[in-house]
């Protein structure tokens, strides 16, 4: 009986279906359509995040500038360094000697056209962010 058997399974041609490569072919483009927001969402929280890191920098700095000199100063006066980034610029939009508004405004990708504003203020140091995403 097994016989039979070997000899049926070996004359049949191996290989695989066209049913079976589309179906295969079907499921690993469900995974990929599922993967690729979740990739995208990601990638934008990273950025955002490299945005809110520098910005807190930023706000150290500024902090340090008024403690110094009772005013708030611009992007030079700091001493910032912005990070290599092509994602992001860094400005200070309104420096006075009662607040500064520290600003990345997205350039390309996934950011592009969207801002951070962190305003610090000079009487106690405390801030207020806002975001357009």
């Amino acid at each position: 009986m097994f016989k039979w058997f070997r000899e049926r399974l070996s004359k049949r041609d191996a290989g695989f279906t066209l049913i079976e490569l589309v179906v295969v072919l079907a499921i690993i483009g469900i995974l990929i359509a599922a993967a690729i927001p979740l990739y995208l969402g990601a990638r934008k929280k990273a950025y955002k995040a490299e945005a809110d890191n520098t910005l807190q920098e930023m706000k150290t700095m500024e902090w340090a500038y008024y403690q110094q000199n009772t005013t708030f100063g611009g992007v030079a006066d700091i001493g910032f360094t912005a990070p290599s980034s092509a994602f992001w610029t860094w400005t200070v939009t309104a420096s006075t000697a009662a607040s500064a508004a520290l600003q990345a405004s997205g350039l390309s990708g996934p950011v592009s056209g969207d801002t951070i504003t962190l305003t610090i203020f000079g009487s106690d140091g405390h801030t207020v962010e806002a975001a357009t995403f």
